[in-house]
């Protein structure tokens, strides 16, 4: 007998979260699409995430739950679903952002058979840590409305990848070809699939749907800004990853250039959270690729300079761009009539408060 296999592999990587993990669960279990399976990677936890887990699997839900014996790189359990994925497509979902409308499983599936691409990418919108009404919008990583679709081997995908792939994993749907698996990356915390991503873009092409979206807490810790200096800085892997399909070399140098320069910004928001010894290791990392391009000299001087403003100062200037930013966000939302999608998820978290894992 021929096996049948999902269409979706939901991949969702978990730590000590088990009150956001059941969302995320609720989430793909409320959407009008049923040709899926869950992967939960638990990275050893210990605060009954296997309880829950086991609720649903008792209630007949299709979830794989693999649990480490001892806590690995955060890559790594993330990296674990991708093998364990039975499905035509992985989706990456976080064990604390949920995915937002009830037809998103089943449009991306419309657009997989439509175009079968290598990558999708969904918008995204982010709260930080508590969200009780829109005015808790934080930011957000939001496409343009409507779909854009790019052709295999096409020269502008570095630009495309790098406008809207981005750190946030949440909503990044991946073809699931075994073959190119190997080119997945243990050592970068942050950029572990964007090689993957760039083989099966280069292959298969890309769809970016910007009217679906993920729902998703954000971090001001910058708890992961260790592993942009050691094992991999992730600069670097992006460079290396962009850099076999520029046709030109001075496409290239644009290219390398942009990013660099947009690194030495993100001093700004560093500052706030870590001290002057750390960031002259991340603005020195930058400069050893980049000491013959005198039209960045400004941006290093700038973030010499940031290293050492006082951080009210910062903070001051920080609050000031949130507050644009949130506004933007806010108003693209309005017009895109997310507000009722929005009030339920608030509704199931407020219900969610009360769990308790027995």
């Amino acid at each position: 007998m021929k096996k049948i296999f999902p269409f979706f592999s939901i991949i969702i990587p978990t730590f000590n979260r088990v009150r956001f993990l059941d969302l995320a669960i609720r989430s793909i279990i409320r959407q009008n699409f049923t040709s899926y399976e869950i992967i939960i990677s638990d990275n050893a936890s210990t605060d009954g995430t296997k309880d829950l887990v086991l609720r649903y699997q008792k209630q007949g839900y299709p979830i794989n739950y693999f649990c480490h014996k001892q806590a690995v790189s955060p890559q790594q359990n993330v990296l674990k679903g991708f093998y364990l994925a039975k499905g035509k497509y992985a989706f990456l979902l976080g064990d604390d952002d949920v995915i937002l409308k009830r037809d998103t499983l089943q449009t991306l599936q419309i657009l997989a058979k439509k175009y079968n691409p290598g990558f999708i990418k969904i918008s995204t919108i982010l709260y930080y840590e508590n969200l009780n009404s829109i005015n808790d919008i934080y930011k957000g990583f939001l496409l343009a409305a409507g779909i854009k679709h790019i052709s295999p081997k096409n020269p502008i995908l570095p630009w495309e990848l790098n406008d809207k792939y981005l750190e946030f994993m949440s909503g990044s749907i991946y073809r699931n070809d075994k073959k190119l698996l190997r080119f997945l990356n243990h050592n970068d915390v942050l950029y572990f699939s964007l090689n993957f991503t760039y083989k099966l873009c280069y292959q298969y092409g890309a769809v970016f749907c910007g009217d679906q979206f993920i729902l998703g807490r954000f971090f001001q810790s910058g708890h992961y800004f260790y592993n942009f200096i050691e094992p991999k800085f992730s600069l670097d892997t992006m460079h290396d990853c962009a850099k076999q399909y520029f046709q030109d070399k001075h496409a290239y140098q644009i290219f390398d250039q942009k990013l660099r320069r947009a690194a030495l910004l993100h001093v700004i928001n560093w500052r706030l959270i870590f001290p002057p010894k750390l960031l002259k290791t991340y603005i020195k990392k930058i400069y050893q690729k980049d000491k013959w391009r005198v039209l960045n000299a400004f941006y290093y001087v700038q973030a010499l300079f940031f290293k050492y403003v006082p951080r009210f100062l910062l903070r001051f200037f920080k609050k000031i761009y949130i507050l644009q930013n949130k506004q933007t966000i806010k108003k693209t939302i309005l017009s895109r009539n997310m507000l009722e999608e929005i009030q339920k998820y608030i509704d199931l978290k407020s219900s969610n408060i009360k769990l308790k894992v027995k």
